[in-house]
């Protein structure tokens, strides 16, 4: 994806672990976040960081993705504990969505770059992306146009987030003009590309994206 890489320039994982900070808006380094759970233990069986203390958004995002495509199917009835591995994952996102934006632009590159359909860029679209332009908005939105502009993907599901009513009228504005390129998901009334029915994905850019078959039309709700 370039330099829209969450190793380098904007979503740097430094190694050094710090307390979480606001986000920067220039090219220096986001501070190293670091969630609840890796806090407490010290990393010990942590989900979010590797051994040598970089973000492992990685293995987050493909366990998030796998758990929602496991939850659309599901027929059973399911007990929570703290110790698995799905709702671990889930509390770990949501707190980095809310305390570090930095962090969560970072994951947001990875989980778009590991979503292997259409359905699946949905799932991040309509969770942690919403609720990041929610919650911090005008802080994000710089550094989302600029991996628009060079990737197809992620202006793909960058139109497919709701929340019209809930983030920032400036940002939504912002937002509009960022995905106007194409291509688009739908032209659904509650996102972004409501209206750009020139602009809906064709079969040949989604195969383009994720291969042939996996670009299947999700289903709204």
């Amino acid at each position: 994806m370039g330099d829209a890489n969450p190793s380098s320039g904007f979503g740097r994982q430094p190694k050094r672990a710090a307390p979480n900070e606001p986000m920067t808006n220039d090219n220096t380094p986001p501070p190293a976040w670091v969630c609840l759970d890796c806090q407490i233990d010290g990393g010990a069986g942590s989900l979010c960081r590797k051994g040598d203390g970089e973000h492992n958004f990685e293995q987050l995002a493909r366990i998030y993705l796998d758990d929602a495509a496991s939850d659309a199917t599901a027929t059973y009835t399911y007990t929570y504990t703290y110790t698995d591995t799905r709702h671990r994952a889930h509390d770990c996102i949501d707190e980095m969505v809310e305390r570090a934006p930095a962090a969560a632009v970072g994951f947001l590159i990875v989980a778009c770059a590991q979503a292997r359909s259409l359905p699946e860029l949905c799932i991040i679209a309509a969770g942690p992306l919403e609720n990041l332009l929610q919650s911090h908005g005008p802080t994000v939105i710089p550094h989302l146009e600029k991996i628009a502009k060079i990737d197809p993907r992620f202006r793909l599901m960058l139109s497919g987030t709701w929340g019209r009513e809930r983030i920032d009228p400036q940002v939504w504005a912002r937002l509009v003009t960022a995905v106007s390129p194409g291509p688009v998901i739908d032209v659904d009334s509650r996102t972004p590309s409501a209206g750009m029915t020139d602009k809906i994905a064709t079969k040949a850019e989604l195969a383009a994206i994720f291969g042939p078959s996996r670009g299947e039309a999700p289903t709204r709700h």
